[in-house]
């Protein structure tokens, strides 16, 4: 599939299919995340992105990712802050 341009970001939401490994990349400088989505695309990873807090968040409650990518400071938070760290501590582990 290819990415669709949206503001400097590729927005890329990949077709999952049973038995594919599955990435949710949520980086907000686009450098950083066309460099994970190409490292993680070159290891056979189907990969959704998430630019905005609210899209992650739903992302996240509808879909298991084998590897979830998040910068720290996603949305200008903290490691503390971060409410994408936090939403991943309360999913369960499968």
């Amino acid at each position: 599939m290819s990415p669709i341009l949206d503001n400097d970001f590729h927005h890329r939401i990949d077709l999952f299919e049973p038995g594919d490994k599955t990435a949710l990349v949520c980086m907000d400088v686009p450098e950083v995340q066309r460099l994970v989505v190409e490292n993680l695309t070159e290891i056979d990873y189907k990969i959704h992105t998430g630019l905005f807090l609210e899209d992650i968040l739903l992302k996240l409650q509808t879909q298991t990712y084998d590897i979830v990518v998040v910068a720290e400071h996603f949305n200008a938070s903290t490691k503390e802050t971060n409410p994408i760290l936090e939403a991943s501590h309360e999913l369960p582990n499968h």
